[in-house]
């Protein structure tokens, strides 16, 4: 980061304390756009907030730029009010990593402009901290920066009433242009007096922005919003807004419920959860539509319970004919999220992607599996089509990748796979065994598997034991070449691990006339909706 020039604080910046005729604006709960009618009552009765690390636009960042022009600095409180300590005006304010040297005075304040007076009597460069004493806000007079501990020693050998700083992973500093404004080694919320939202380099946000170095390294800007207005952003940026309204009602509840239920899982980071795909996409105000946010606000506080509990309502893109029992797509089985005919569901996607048989030796060794060359791969398909088991047969061993493991091992080759509900498409060099003279699977009871040998075994289903230790799930194809330029291709449909409600369902379904109630009940095994 190109090193910054220090100046005492510039005449253009204007600091002043919240006056008592700003603090009940101050106060107020977050602001509402104008197509937001009969919304506030409602929110007056769900003012729980979640904090939402912005990981998307910035992770570890450096520097993060605010287009605000007036902002006002303070403590967010539990009960969804935010306390303002000062304001602060300028033209080209940025937060930034602060990894400096510092004196510090012995004298501490009580208040922002007693501390700028004093900083104003000293004539080196100075910043105002801004600490937290018994719960109280205090302010004390920095000197510096000093790039190293020998250039800090030396003012401080010709100057009294200073300690010395080290340098500190947590700290963070407001700058206008090349000034020094505020710096805390606390985290720092500020919200926007100019235009209701926080601007951030190109995005706005509701509600409150805190700057803080979570894990010592860069900052990662964390939303604090309230749980509604976060869904305003949330269902758009998930499901089109011009999809049905019941679907979108759908989208509404599961996503709430979703919240719900994995709200805290990112806490070792400093926030709640992120505003990615690893948790739900979150642009911020630019996404929100009148349409998705009449169905956030139609299902205000409403959510998705089974035997009492709230349900992690995972949701996905289309299915192609089926959902996913949860064992299959991970580990736990879930009783709510299990396997539905998706017989409604239109316009799901279709797919091919294709490897040669060198590429994906270069991935099982990319992925330490040590089996020496692959000649073979086999996909061991579930009940519901989606393929549970992909088996690669190496010259010393066999592989087996489960679940939605199997979708990731192709990343490096141009991403994950779309989905696992996938087969062969070249049927010239494929063995079928399942389809082949030996008794069925469905009227004998037997199927008929590979051996670590590659030789075929029939299996007794009654007696198979640990099933995910004998690899034992019925219709596996197997594709066998010698070739490393062979080409294999994939020929799928459906997009989305395939666990818990699909959208395009939910939407066929919505536009048949089926309501949201109906819809969510269907993908969610024996829930109810409250």
């Amino acid at each position: 980061m190109k090193k910054l020039f220090i100046y005492n604080i510039m005449t253009t910046i204007i600091f002043l304390l919240i006056s008592p005729t700003n603090e009940t604006k101050a106060e107020s709960s977050f602001s509402i756009l104008p197509i937001i009618d009969n919304f506030e009552n409602n929110l007056n009765n769900t003012n729980d907030t979640i904090r939402i690390g912005l990981e998307s636009q910035y992770i570890d960042a450096k520097i993060i730029h605010m287009q605000n022009k007036n902002i006002t600095i303070g403590n967010y409180v539990s009960n969804g009010t935010f306390n303002p300590i000062i304001n602060i005006f300028g033209t080209n304010m940025a937060v930034v990593v602060d990894d400096y040297f510092y004196l510090q005075s012995e004298t501490i304040f009580n208040n922002f402009d007693t501390a700028l007076n004093f900083a104003n009597d000293i004539n080196k460069n100075t910043v105002i901290s801004l600490d937290n004493l018994n719960n109280n806000t205090i302010f004390s007079v920095l000197i510096g920066p000093f790039n190293n501990y020998e250039q800090m020693n030396s003012i401080y050998q010709n100057i009294s009433g200073f300690i010395k700083l080290p340098q500190n992973n947590r700290r963070v500093t407001i700058i206008e242009g090349d000034a020094r404004i505020l710096t805390s080694i606390l985290p720092i919320q500020m919200m926007s007096n100019d235009n209701n939202f926080m601007q951030l380099s190109n995005r706005e946000y509701r509600g409150i922005i805190e700057f803080h170095r979570h894990r010592g390294v860069g900052i990662t800007p964390v939303n604090i919003i309230n749980l509604e207005e976060y869904l305003f952003s949330v269902v758009p940026s998930e499901m089109p807004a011009y999809w049905n309204m019941e679907a979108l009602k759908a989208q509404a509840i599961a996503s709430r419920s979703f919240t719900a239920a994995r709200r805290g899982f990112l806490n070792y980071r400093g926030y709640e959860l992120c505003d990615t795909v690893f948790s739900q996409v979150y642009s911020g105000v630019q996404t929100e539509h009148e349409r998705s946010t009449n169905a956030v606000i139609d299902t205000t506080g409403q959510m998705i319970f089974f035997d009492g509990d709230i349900v992690l309502a995972v949701y996905f893109s289309s299915s192609g004919g089926s959902t996913e029992n949860s064992e299959n797509a991970w580990i736990e089985t879930v009783p709510y999220l299990r396997s539905v005919r998706d017989t409604f569901e239109e316009g799901y996607m279709e797919w091919e992607r294709q490897f040669t048989l060198s590429q994906i030796n270069n991935l099982a060794i990319r992925q330490n599996i040590n089996i020496g060359n692959i000649k073979s791969i086999s996909l061991i398909n579930g009940m519901n089509g989606r393929v549970f088991n992909f088996r690669l047969n190496g010259k010393t061993g066999n592989h087996y990748i489960t679940g939605e493991n199997i979708r990731n091992f192709f990343s490096y080759y141009g991403g994950n796979l779309p989905s696992r509900n996938f087969t062969f498409a070249d049927n010239s060099h494929i063995h079928n065994y399942q389809n082949s003279n030996f008794d069925s699977y469905e009227n004998n009871n037997y199927l008929y598997v590979f051996d670590s040998n590659n030789d075929i075994v029939r299996i007794n289903l009654n007696n198979i034991g640990d099933i995910y230790n004998k690899t034992i799930i019925p219709n596996e194809i197997y594709s066998v070449t010698t070739s490393t330029d062979y080409n294999i291709k994939f020929v799928g449909r459906g997009w989305g691990h395939g666990v818990g409600m699909s959208q395009f369902g939910a939407n066929s379904m919505a536009n048949i006339g089926f309501n949201h109630i109906q819809v969510l009940q269907h993908y969610f095994t024996g829930v109810e909706i409250r």
